[in-house]
C-alpha cells in the first residue's frame, strides 16, 4: 500500500514537472566549430503546435590582424637576383553574420528519439578588408638595384540568400537536454562585390625614370551555388521552464 502511494506521488510529481516545461529551447549549433569553419551559432527553438517547430539561428564572428607582425622579413630568389621583401603596416579584417529561420516537423521514433524534416531560409553576409604595403628590393649586382613598392587596398563583400531542405534526428538524453544532428542541401544566390585600389611604384639605380602603375575599380557579379552538407547542425539545446 505504501509502495503504491509512493509510486502515485512520484508519477504526479513527474507529470507536474513535465507540465512546467516551456515550449522554448535555447542552444548552440556546434557544426561550424566541428568543421573548423567559424564560431558556433545561437539557436532559439519554439514548439508552436504538436510536432511543429520554428527555429532561429544567429551567428557573428570576426577576425583581424596585421601582416607586418604575422610575417617576418624574408629573402627569396627572383629571376636569379637576390630579393629582400619588407612588409610594412598591412592590416586585414573579416566579419561574417549568419541568420537562419527554419520550420520543421518531428516524428516520434520512441521515448527519446525523433526524426524531422523541414527547410531553412538562409541569409549570409560577409565582409573582408585587406591592405598590403610591401617593398621588394632586388640586387642584380653591388651597384645595380631595383625597388618595387606596392600599396594595395581591397574590400570584398558577399550577400548570400537561399533555401535549404533539411533532415535530422534528435535525441533527448534527459527531460531538458536535446542533441540534434542535421544534414541539408543549400541552394544560395550569391552577390559579390570587390573594390580594388592598387598602386605600384618601380625605381632603380640604373634608370632615372620612375614607373607608376595604378589600378582602381569595383567589380560586381552574381553566382548561384548548391551544396550538400552532411552536418549543417550539431545542436545541444536546453528546454526552458
Amino acid at each position: 500500500m505504501m509502495w503504491l502511494l509512493a509510486a502515485t506521488v512520484t508519477s504526479s510529481a513527474l507529470a507536474q514537472e513535465n507540465n512546467d516545461f516551456s515550449n522554448w529551447r535555447v542552444g548552440l549549433n556546434l557544426a561550424n566549430l566541428i568543421q573548423k569553419e567559424s564560431a558556433p551559432t545561437i539557436v532559439l527553438d519554439y514548439n508552436f503546435t504538436t510536432n511543429n517547430h520554428a527555429r532561429l539561428q544567429l551567428g557573428y564572428w570576426t577576425t583581424s590582424g596585421n601582416r607586418s607582425t604575422d610575417l617576418t622579413n624574408s629573402s627569396t630568389i627572383t629571376n636569379g637576383a637576390q630579393a629582400d621583401t619588407q612588409i610594412n603596416n598591412s592590416p586585414y579584417s573579416s566579419a561574417s553574420l549568419i541568420t537562419k529561420l527554419a520550420y520543421y516537423r518531428t516524428s516520434d521514433m520512441g521515448d527519446k528519439l525523433n526524426i524531422y524534416y523541414g527547410a531553412d531560409l538562409i541569409l549570409l553576409q560577409d565582409c573582408k578588408k585587406n591592405e598590403i604595403n610591401m617593398e621588394v628590393t632586388r640586387a642584380f649586382s653591388q651597384q645595380q638595384r631595383q625597388t618595387v613598392i606596392t600599396n594595395e587596398k581591397t574590400e570584398a563583400t558577399t550577400l548570400s540568400y537561399g533555401l535549404a531542405p533539411v533532415f535530422g534526428i534528435q535525441w533527448a538524453f534527459s527531460p531538458r537536454f536535446l542533441i540534434t544532428c542535421e544534414a541539408g542541401f543549400e541552394v544560395l544566390n550569391n552577390q559579390f562585390e570587390e573594390k580594388v585600389d592598387r598602386r605600384i611604384t618601380t625605381t632603380s639605380s640604373f634608370d632615372p625614370r620612375i614607373f607608376n602603375d595604378q589600378v582602381t575599380g569595383t567589380k560586381s557579379w552574381n553566382q548561384v551555388t548548391s551544396n550538400f552538407n552532411p552536418l549543417t547542425c550539431f545542436i545541444l539545446s536546453y528546454r526552458l521552464r
